[in-house]
């Protein structure tokens, strides 16, 4: 009877992990689609690492595609899931990347006075500075050091970006090694891209005009979040091309500031990425 009582709590464990397991594959299968919505509610309940990482991933990405019914609601629960995910390993990277996030996207949506007082610049350096220590090697750590230079750049003057130790330098620098260790890695190539070009300034334009170039060649992926990246790379070095530098500008802003939301690509051509490569996993071949 004992051996019969303890089979059966194994098998139930056993199930339960199983169902686990299952809703998290569900889940990156409808992120790769681009239904974030549908997936945010598949990973509900789940408080493991990797499924509270996925989780403030999926609703980073729905912030920055312009498609979150609350910003404010869901930067505030991205956060937790990163925090939560960082709790349960608290020498991994990428829940401090979306934390870094987190702190950009809140400063972007607010006043630069109100970023200053919460210290948001220092707290985002910190983090980088950790992702930087703990895997040197990353490119994600680097690309977060170059944008959180570009994003200080472009709020304020160089003069007062010295003041907390931001640079063009400290951009170029970033975003260089970024793409120097991950060149197909599309996330990264795109965001470093559209970073460099919204400052405006002749000494960063050309790098950015490579990034976006390596984001628009790289091998098509069929998720839905990077096909749209390779698109829009594409729409900007095109009207660049044109010589309309202005309304190439305009476009950088609105999907760099998710201004608007934007619209899914109507097909993408398979690759042969994985579901499992999440967006800030680095796509590195040995």
């Amino acid at each position: 009877m004992r051996l019969c009582l303890v089979l059966f709590v194994l098998f139930v464990g056993i199930s339960s992990v199983s169902a686990e397991e299952n809703r998290l594959e569900a889940a990156k299968q409808l992120v790769w689609q681009g239904d974030y919505q549908k997936a945010i509610l598949s990973l509900s309940g789940l408080k493991e690492y990797q499924p509270s990482l996925l989780e403030a991933e999926v609703r980073l990405i729905r912030y920055s595609t312009g498609f979150s019914y609350d910003i404010d609601d869901e930067l505030d629960k991205a956060q937790q899931a990163a925090l939560r995910a960082l709790s349960l390993q608290p020498k991994a990277v990428q829940p401090r990347y979306s934390l870094i996030a987190v702190i950009g996207y809140r400063a972007r949506s607010k006043s630069l006075f109100t970023g200053l007082r919460k210290k948001w610049a220092s707290k985002g350096r910190k983090l980088i500075d950790e992702t930087l220590l703990l895997e040197p090697d990353n490119p994600w750590s680097h690309a977060m050091s170059g944008n959180w230079n570009l994003e200080i750049l472009r709020r304020t003057s160089k003069r007062r970006a010295k003041l907390v130790g931001a640079s063009i330098k400290g951009g170029l620098d970033g975003c260089s090694k970024a793409l120097a260790l991950a060149p197909d890695n599309t996330h990264i190539t795109a965001q470093c891209g559209l970073a460099l070009l919204i400052v405006e300034d002749p000494a960063l334009d050309a790098l950015g005009l490579q990034a976006l170039e390596m984001a628009a060649k790289a091998v098509p992926a069929n998720d839905a979040f990077t096909c749209l990246r390779q698109q829009q790379a594409a729409q900007i070095l095109e009207l660049r091309t044109n010589g309309q530098k202005r309304a190439a500008r305009k476009l950088v802003k609105s999907i760099l500031l998710a201004k608007k939301v934007t619209d899914w690509p109507r097909q993408c051509e398979q690759s042969s990425q994985s579901v499992n490569d999440l967006v800030f996993v680095p796509d590195i071949q040995d």
